[in-house]
């Protein structure tokens, strides 16, 4: 069952917008020398959608090499079909995946009696474990909750990354977290209330940052020291909020910027955030205690 930090990994570009593998491999260091329990690939955080299948292919070649077996290593698949999705999901394997992360396909809306054959014809096929990726502000629809019962028995699908925003629909899933499957935050600033629902995790983006934060938050709540979790969650909030001033991952990567771990470069059409977002999260950073706790 998923539990701990699984940080979903920016891509790093050069100026001319080519994929900085050197610096891939470096983020990917850092992040097991901080602890992560994981690592996410090829996700929105890292603008899946803007890489061809040569480039997410080396990108999968860099993380799996440089993490050395020290942290899972989870690939997210982003597919309008079928036969698309099962195509990713093999090559993520052989890739050396770890586990997969999977929307309902974008922009199609896919019925319920669809929806199902698609994750139980991926999760028959598989050859790694998958992770249901609850998303409705990308695809355009909630997993139905009876749904996610329902595939919640296949042996094949683990968990479920819910980042709808809506505590009542993690409420309503949570029901169904048991020993073989999980319910992983996707909300960065909804960590802590997702735990007290039973959650195990969290794919975050703040993990880029210090996968430090989410990890000790998990920890602290987990060894029964629910207060010690929230207040050290709450020292970070102000952080984790600025995350999603704009779309992500405009500020995780100015952020990042900010901080000398990249350089602010982004494939259009994202770009770097507006000079009043830019104001705003200096203003945060001015007074942030953490950077001691990121080197």
């Amino acid at each position: 069952m998923p539990s701990g930090n699984f940080t979903a990994l920016v891509t790093p570009f050069l100026k001319n917008k080519n994929i900085d593998y050197a610096k891939l491999k470096e983020l990917t260091i850092r992040q097991i020398k901080m602890g992560t329990t994981g690592i996410v690939a090829l996700g929105s955080t890292a603008e899946a959608s803007t890489l061809n299948e040569y480039e997410k292919h080396k990108i999968m070649e860099t993380i799996v090499s440089s993490s050395n077996k020290k942290a899972i290593i989870i690939a997210g698949i982003n597919a309008f079909s079928l036969d698309n999705a099962l195509s990713q999901s093999l090559q993520r394997f052989i890739d050396g995946a770890d586990a997969l992360l999977i929307p309902p396909p974008p922009y199609i809306k896919p019925s319920k009696k669809g929806l199902l054959d698609f994750y139980q014809t991926l999760a028959d096929q598989s050859y790694i474990p998958i992770i249901l990726y609850n998303i409705p502000s990308r695809t355009g629809i909630n997993i139905p909750t009876d749904l996610i019962q329902t595939l919640s028995l296949h042996p094949n699908i683990v968990g479920i990354k819910e980042a709808s925003g809506d505590i009542n629909y993690a409420l309503s899933i949570s029901k169904y977290v048991n020993n073989s499957f999980s319910l992983l935050s996707g909300n960065d600033n909804l960590l802590l209330p997702l735990l007290s629902l039973g959650a195990s995790g969290i794919i975050s983006v703040i993990g880029n940052i210090s996968p430090t934060i989410c990890e000790q938050t998990i920890k602290n709540f987990q060894s029964s020291n629910p207060s010690k979790a929230k207040d050290y969650y709450h020292s970070h909030l102000n952080l984790i909020d600025a995350l999603s001033f704009e779309s992500n991952p405009i500020c995780i990567k100015y952020i990042m910027s900010k901080l000398n771990l990249i350089k602010p470069y982004y494939r259009k059409p994202l770009c770097e955030p507006d000079k009043t977002t830019k104001k705003k999260i200096n203003a945060v950073l001015k007074n942030c205690n953490f950077f001691e706790e990121i080197q």
